[in-house]
């Protein structure tokens, strides 16, 4: 009791720690000078601050003390705290997963690293029994997929070409030279891809970086589409004229001595101003493969365009060409000129083939005109020895019997053999025994014409052999690389029929 307040000893100690001097601070030394300031009143309402500061701060110490204990399980005999552990029940594992990762996150890195996020899958959905080290472990699994993505140059925009040469692809259209984010509305050009992914990657944040990168890998595959797009049109035209261009080659390569090597001089070398050759169309295939990789696609198609004209034309004059020499072997006849046809050129080649031949040849209002000045002496000599001619056709040192009868009169006979070829057709050669054919069919003119017809249609038929004699004897066809038996005897069974059958 001090000055009428009774304060035990241990409170009054833990006033004065707290104060310092509580007989300074209160002046209970002084009840009456204290007194004569403040009151009594007054004195009470210190006193009772002063209990309750102590109060408050033993009740902060305790709970201080509780707190430490409990979060680290208790102090060393040095006085240092246990490590945290990471163990947490199996809820807060599947809510930290969908805090850090989610199924969304999983399924927008899904098309870019398929194989680790099947296998995240497989660990999917997590149950009580995971812990945070799981989902620790989730994360690390697409982040190493990621890294090895951009490694692989997933993320690389360019695109390679069918011929093997690289697109220019800053030549795009304004769309996909760049792309953005709409997320955070940045916007990407197509040169910075690469190293954008790359600092995406090193993000802390799974969730930003997988909404990133699946936006630049989707933006990659857009290009790559639209370059694919347009290279297969040009392909499929470019290879159109390829073939064209080998079967220029071909035909021209059968022509026959000094007509042959005129008509490559025009149509190989290019020394006609007439008609564009082979080396200029393929400069012109070689132009519109550089457009195509400087992603001009619409000046490579038009380039195209104009190359597989000339190169129709071509083919036209040389087949035409194939087309008269069979006029020719025939003895006479009319032959209209192709619109596609340089008139010039043909007047031109005529004297070769007269020379060559032995033969007429005349140009009248685009037609060419056949005739054979022997014709007349040869019926004569014909009437009285045919049996002569035809039995010693093998035997005229390597010149061709000519035989005496006309496509025409002969259709029946020739249409007969064909169905006959027909049915036995197979890969790309077709043989067959003449002596098999029926009495009536079975003549030495009728085969020689059919063989001579046969010939003359270079574009589908390689080469044909008659045996010497026949019948009997093989009668035998062999068809282009291209062309397979039954549709190349199909092809030469129609355009008889037009020419000589109709």
């Amino acid at each position: 009791m001090r000055d009428g307040l009774w304060m035990s000893e241990a409170f009054v100690d833990e006033l004065s720690h707290t104060f310092g001097s509580l007989d300074t601070v209160l002046l209970l030394e002084q009840p009456a000078a204290f007194g004569d300031m403040f009151g009594t009143t007054a004195m009470i309402i210190v006193v009772g601050i002063g209990v309750l500061t102590v109060a408050g701060k033993v009740a902060v110490d305790t709970w201080s003390n509780t707190t430490d204990e409990s979060s680290t399980g208790g102090q060393t005999g040095r006085g240092e705290h246990r490590p945290q552990t990471n163990e947490t029940p199996g809820n807060d594992a599947r809510v930290a997963f969908e805090e850090r990762i989610g199924e969304t996150t999983v399924d927008r890195l899904e098309p870019i690293i398929p194989a680790a996020v099947s296998r995240v899958r497989r660990r999917l959905p997590l149950d009580n029994g995971d812990d945070m080290r799981e989902v620790d472990s989730i994360e690390q699994e697409l982040r190493e997929g990621i890294e090895n993505a951009i490694d692989d140059r997933r993320f690389d925009p360019s695109v390679e070409s069918t011929f093997s040469e690289q697109y220019e692809i800053v030549n795009l259209p304004g769309q996909h030279r760049e792309c953005t984010l709409s997320h955070t509305q940045q916007t990407i050009y197509i040169n910075e891809i690469e190293r954008t992914a790359s600092e995406v990657a090193e993000s802390t944040d799974l969730r930003e970086a997988a909404r990133t990168l699946s936006v630049l890998y989707e933006h990659c595959r857009d290009i790559e589409s639209y370059v694919r797009r347009q290279e297969d049109q040009f392909v499929e035209r470019y290879e159109t004229i390829e073939e064209a261009l080998d079967d220029i080659h071909a035909l021209t390569n059968r022509l026959e001595q000094s007509l042959g090597n005129r008509v490559a001089e025009f149509v190989v070398e290019g020394r006609h101003d007439a008609i564009e050759s082979t080396v200029e169309i393929e400069r012109q295939l070689e132009a519109a493969t550089t457009a195509l990789h400087r992603c001009a696609f619409k000046d490579a198609l038009r380039l195209l365009e104009d190359a597989h004209q000339q190169s129709d034309e071509l083919l036209v004059t040389v087949d035409f060409l194939g087309g008269v020499l069979g006029t020719v072997d025939h003895g006479e006849g009319t032959v209209e000129i192709p619109e596609q046809v340089p008139v010039e050129l043909i007047e031109e080649i005529t004297p070769i083939i007269e020379q060559e031949y032995d033969i007429s040849v005349t140009i009248e209002q685009e037609k060419i005109i056949v005739e054979d000045p022997h014709a007349n002496q040869d019926r004569q000599a014909g009437s009285a020895s045919t049996g002569e001619t035809a039995s010693s056709r093998g035997s005229q040192s390597g010149e061709e019997h000519r035989s005496e009868v006309t496509p025409e009169a002969a259709a029946d006979e020739i249409l007969f053999i064909l169905r006959e070829l027909d049915g036995i057709a197979k890969e790309s050669t077709v043989q067959y025994q003449t002596g098999q054919l029926p009495e009536g069919i079975a003549s030495a003119d009728v085969l020689d014409e059919l063989a001579r017809f046969c010939r003359r249609q270079t574009d589908v038929v390689t080469a044909v052999q008659l045996q010497e004699n026949a019948p009997p004897g093989f009668f035998e066809i062999e068809f282009a690389e291209r062309t397979d038996a039954r549709s190349g005897l199909e092809t030469i069974r129609r355009r008889f029929t037009e020419r000589h059958a109709s």
